[in-house]
């Protein structure tokens, strides 16, 4: 659950319920169960190093499979916070959002890129 931190459209509270773990946690900290929490936040201080260690190689050896994957996890993860919506505006709303997204992004980086060469081009002072 502690690698919510650090991934994006990950819940730490929709993975401590899948796993079971969340009515006990709770419970843990309204008793103030110190065995339990220490043991918890034991395992999300492993957890948190593990994950960021992990990202952090990833990111280095495999930089667009690593953001593609955190988008892949943003993008899935919304039919799970919103079980409500009519599955029409999912196909076709979220579709439009995201490609508006990828756009609004792409847009970013080309701007960064021409302000980069631009910064660098001695030429122009």
């Amino acid at each position: 659950a502690i690698s919510a931190l650090v991934l994006p459209g990950v819940s730490g509270s929709f993975l401590l319920l899948l796993l079971g773990a969340y009515e006990e946690t709770i419970a843990a900290l309204n008793q103030l169960d110190v065995g339990y929490l220490l043991t918890f936040a034991g395992g999300a201080l492993i957890g948190l190093v593990t994950i960021v260690f992990a990202v952090r190689w990833c990111l280095e050896n495999f930089p667009k499979v690593t953001y593609l994957f955190m988008a892949g996890l943003m993008f899935g993860t919304v039919p799970a916070l919103f079980p409500d919506l009519d599955p029409e505006v999912v196909d076709i709303d979220l579709v439009f959002f995201a490609i508006l997204g990828m756009a609004l992004v792409v847009s970013f980086i080309f701007i960064e890129r021409q302000l980069n060469s631009s910064a660098a081009d001695p030429t122009d002072q």
